[in-house]
């Protein structure tokens, strides 16, 4: 797989936070070794909004969060599920988008963009990007769109 549609990944991970809280709780590794078990429900000025049964919602800055592994850190079976080396690659990825405020503005417009949105819905589509389902994604007309919009394209420059 490409590194542009290896970074794609991390990316739509992130703007389908809000979504995929609908599917249950992701696991938020933090740098100091802590986790916090939540929903991300959005993603703005530099951080996360997790709704946590614990700690109710907080936000949490983007630059304090290792990983955030969507389904509780479990792996989601798919046909073309991720091996350790490109999870590993994809969660390099997601620390270094977390880490540029830039970049995770971007990813705050893009969750409000119609044609992102719209893609996002796509539940075939949102399995493919929390299960790593990379044959999946490479095929799909939905992920193909959203390869080609301009927003995601500079975020995908900016990673580069």
């Amino acid at each position: 797989m490409s590194t542009i549609r290896l970074m794609m990944v991390p990316l739509l991970l992130a703007l389908a936070a809000p979504a995929a809280a609908q599917s249950g709780q992701s696991r938020i590794e933090l740098e100091d070794g802590s986790r916090i078990f939540g929903s991300v429900v959005a993603v703005e000025d530099g951080g996360f909004v997790v709704e946590s049964p614990t700690l109710g919602r907080v936000r949490i800055d983007a630059e304090r969060i290792r990983s955030i592994l969507p389904n509780g850190g479990a792996r989601v079976p798919s046909a073309g599920g991720l091996d350790q080396a490109t999870t590993d690659q994809v969660l390099g990825l997601q620390r270094q988008m977390m880490g540029d405020p830039q970049i995770m503005s971007l990813i705050g417009d893009l969750q409000h963009d119609p044609e992102v949105m719209q893609a996002l819905a796509d539940p075939r589509l949102m399995r493919a990007i929390v299960g790593g389902d990379l044959d999946y994604l490479r095929d799909d007309p939905g992920f193909q769109s959203l390869m080609a919009h301009p927003g995601i394209r500079a975020i995908v420059e900016r990673v580069r």
